[in-house]
């Protein structure tokens, strides 16, 4: 091994020794410093150990978030069911310490490649500056599809419990139930998870004086997915006019169960087209490889 060779591993040991000193002088600031976003659910584990450095990104969070970026940041983290716990400035305020930490883990990796390949390269700099720009539009970019991914996934979590819940509503209500009486049956028998959670804050909307006109219309303000729009405000309509609910859960119950239907009849029929790409790359190289191998070695002259 030459003594170029030995001062890139040197200069490789140097820098993760360094790396690492950064890290935990950072895990001991963060600890020391809680902030806000720890108390948020459903939080990246990345992101919620970065409270202190989000509170001290938060001012200027606030100074970059215009009106209408606001608005639109705070529909999307309602949306995500993260309303409680993280408001559009501090999601601002962590895409900000995202982006400047990943910047800096792009520096260090650019300094790592450069002075392993070239100790004594000139295009140093350079290598630096690449680094570093990947790095922040990795961390900018990330916490936008962490969130988008976090609102496709209750989606259709929703989405597939929905008939279930309806259906339960239904009955209950064409029993002779009232719509209070029927929505606990339904939190109480129905199965676990996020629509049922936003059903429990319908009742506790309810319980605390408010209307079932007022409370539904959060409801579909609040999950971004249709059939709940169309459910909310078909019982806020069936509320104000006077309408019997039953025909209304009913009507809502088919046409979701339907929705449902074709939904699967998609699914099912977008499934060939994705196994295509796995099929061409993977199955039929090798397919190709076990049926002609032994005919080209044959016609070679070579015993297969």
């Amino acid at each position: 091994m030459n003594m170029t060779a030995i001062e890139g591993w040197l200069i490789d040991l140097l820098v993760g020794i360094s790396a690492g000193l950064l890290a935990w002088v950072a895990v001991s600031f963060i600890r020391r410093q809680p902030g806000r976003v720890r108390d948020a659910e459903h939080v990246p584990a990345i992101l919620r150990w970065l409270g202190g450095p989000v509170n001290e990104a938060l001012p200027l969070a606030r100074t970059l978030l215009t009106p209408q970026r606001r608005a639109v940041l705070a529909r999307r983290v309602r949306h995500a069911g993260l309303q409680y716990g993280m408001e559009p400035e501090t999601f601002e305020a962590l895409r900000i310490v995202s982006t400047c930490g990943l910047a800096v883990v792009g520096m260090i990796v650019g300094v790592m490649l450069r002075l392993r390949s070239e100790p004594a390269g000139a295009g140093l700099l350079a290598e630096v500056s690449r680094g570093a720009v990947l790095g922040g539009l990795l961390g900018w970019v990330y916490p936008s599809l962490w969130l988008r991914q976090r609102v496709a996934t209750r989606n259709t979590q929703i989405r597939r419990v929905l008939p279930f819940y309806l259906d339960l509503m239904t009955l209950c209500v064409e029993a002779g139930l009232g719509m209070r009486m029927a929505l606990e049956r339904a939190v109480s028998k129905g199965p676990p998870g996020l629509f049922q959670e936003e059903l429990q804050r319908v009742l506790r909307d309810m319980r605390a004086g408010r209307g079932l006109a007022a409370s539904f219309h959060d409801l579909g303000e609040r999950v971004d997915v249709p059939g709940v729009s169309h459910f909310a405000m078909a019982v806020v309509r069936a509320e104000r006019m006077g309408l019997s609910l039953g025909p209304v859960l009913r009507m809502q119950s088919e046409q979701q169960r339907a929705e449902r239907f074709l939904r699967a009849e998609r699914l099912a029929l977008e499934a060939p087209v994705k196994m295509l790409f796995p099929l061409i790359v993977f199955v039929f190289p090798c397919t190709f490889i076990v049926i002609f191998f032994p005919l080209i070695m044959h016609f070679l002259g070579a015993p297969a």
